[in-house]
């Protein structure tokens, strides 16, 4: 398949212009040219994967550090697709599905969710040899496919059955009554590895291609040790099947071990980490001054600034020398200094000045004092402090520090929510809470780095009222707050707090 156009700099859409600014301004970019997410040496590799989407089942694993551009990624290819819909591709994007464990069935279920009805007018007009075909000759474990497909072909001329043939394949439905119904023998799970190979061979012998992105795979590893060995075992599985299947891609994405996991995949499944060696690529963090000045240049396109009127070498020289850890701190930094004249960072204000050296004399202390153990019971009172000083009423804020970890301004509808550990769902269970008790308020949420919790997250669970995800340190800005109750004279470090808490 050619896809030329895949690493160009698609322009985006003018009426989502202001969306694209707001997710810029936190270190979304899924916009911007491919070269900010993969870099050359991935971007060539996932070239060559994308190229052969249409004649054989292609795989591979994106690791990278928190921040560096793994969501972006799979975020980028499908806006690609949608804007380019003559090569046929179906992205389909989702998280990692704790309690969906099984890779196969987790891609069947997605098949039944997003393209049960191509696959009925595929199945529809299928002729005996096709079918045939698409099951491997019968060969070997796809002899139990046979009774299955006999009952397509006698059932072709009715949506309804087809339809439910289908579900029975992907196990939508799987009642023993149904599958008698068609005189055909109940499938088990292991059954439905060939049953997936079969939908996926249908779909490409129709021209049809699915991209399947799967995100934050941690995620299940957080959840249960027990069962991300059985996801690694059924990736392994699917690897292993991957010569039976006439084309499709799945890129999976998982955030570096160090960072979230006690071991290495190798040692976790040393099955699985053998056959994927090959196929797992790093995503590093920009680090030269060529990549963020190609980066700058591309932010004033799409934002639709002149770069002319901006010393983007200035620009770039002075993000260099923050060394910045993660690509979404760069483009967020690049962002603030190209679309505000002459921007500091309250950061940038600090260093190299006594502000900054009493700032880390802070934190020092506070962690000796053991402040970082239950963080939650103790960050409160300090903040209590500051808005007591900063307030001319303090009656305007509800702090709720004991069950829902938030402080809200009443008068503006803003509730501010700070996370303090990477528990995934006790933190979403948390934000859901807030949402429920103040559903008209926006919110602002602070999670600690390495927490994966994304606005795109929270929209599956129909938190759709985010103005602002921070990621911040919260010792950091405890040690911020305490600086200014014993200084309160201090407008720089009222400044700073406000800059990073986004006006609390």
């Amino acid at each position: 398949m050619n896809l030329e156009k895949l690493w160009e700099n698609l322009t985006p859409k003018n009426d989502n212009i202001d969306i694209i600014k707001k997710d810029l301004s936190v270190g979304i970019a899924p916009h911007l040219p491919f070269f900010i997410i993969g870099l050359n040496d991935v971007k060539n590799k996932l070239s060559n994967y994308l190229s052969q989407i249409d004649t054989s089942f292609q795989y591979c694993l994106i690791k990278g550090q928190y921040g560096n551009g793994k969501t972006n990624l799979l975020k980028y290819l499908e806006y690609f697709f949608e804007i380019y819909p003559k090569y046929n591709v179906h992205c389909e994007t989702w998280r990692a599905d704790v309690d969906k464990y099984d890779l196969n069935l987790f891609l069947l279920y997605l098949l039944q969710q997003s393209h049960a009805t191509s696959l009925k007018e595929f199945l529809k007009h299928s002729s005996k040899t096709v079918l045939k075909t698409a099951c491997n000759d019968y060969k070997n474990s796809f002899a139990v496919m046979q009774g299955y497909t006999d009952a397509i072909i006698a059932n072709q001329t009715n949506d309804d059955n087809l339809l439910e043939l289908i579900q029975l394949g992907t196990g939508a439905k799987y009642d023993k009554r149904s599958f008698d119904k068609y005189n055909i023998a109940k499938f088990s799970d292991y059954n439905r590895h060939e049953v997936l190979a079969f939908f996926l061979n249908i779909l490409a012998l129709n021209n049809y291609y699915i991209l399947f992105c799967i995100d934050e795979l941690e995620k299940i590893e957080e959840k249960s040790r027990a069962r991300f060995q059985s996801y690694l075992t059924s990736f392994r599985e699917l690897i292993d099947m991957a010569g039976l299947i006439h084309g499709h891609m799945l890129i999976a994405s998982i955030t570096d071990a160090g960072k979230w996991s006690s071991m290495p995949l190798e040692t976790y499944n040393p099955a699985f980490g053998r056959r994927i060696a090959t196929s797992t690529h790093e995503l590093k963090s920009i680090s030269n001054p060529e990549e963020i000045k190609q980066l700058a240049e591309s932010l004033c396109t799409i934002l639709g600034e002149s770069c002319q009127d901006k010393n983007i070498d200035l620009i770039v020289s002075k993000i260099e020398k923050q060394h910045l850890a993660h690509t979404n701190e760069i483009i967020i930094s690049l962002y603030n200094n190209l679309t505000v004249r002459e921007y500091k960072s309250w950061r940038e204000k600090f260093k190299d000045s006594d502000l900054g050296v009493q700032l880390a004399n802070r934190i020092k202390a506070l962690k000796e004092e053991g402040s970082e153990v239950r963080i939650h019971t103790k960050f409160f009172a300090p903040l209590e402090n500051y808005l007591s000083i900063t307030s001319n009423n303090l009656d305007e804020y509800i702090i709720k520090a004991q069950m829902y970890q938030m402080v809200r301004v009443s008068e503006k509808k803003k509730s501010y929510i700070f996370l303090f550990t990477n528990d995934y769902d006790t933190n979403i269970s948390r934000i859901k809470n807030v949402q429920q008790l103040f559903p008209t308020d926006k919110l602002y949420i602070f999670k600690p780095e390495g927490l994966g919790i994304s606005n795109s997250d929270l929209l599956d669970y129909g938190i759709d009222n985010v103005e602002n995800i921070i990621i911040y340190d919260p010792i950091e800005l405890m040690a911020l707050i305490t600086l200014f109750v014993d200084n309160y004279d201090n407008e720089e470090l009222k400044e700073a707090i406000v800059e990073y808490t986004k006006g609390l």
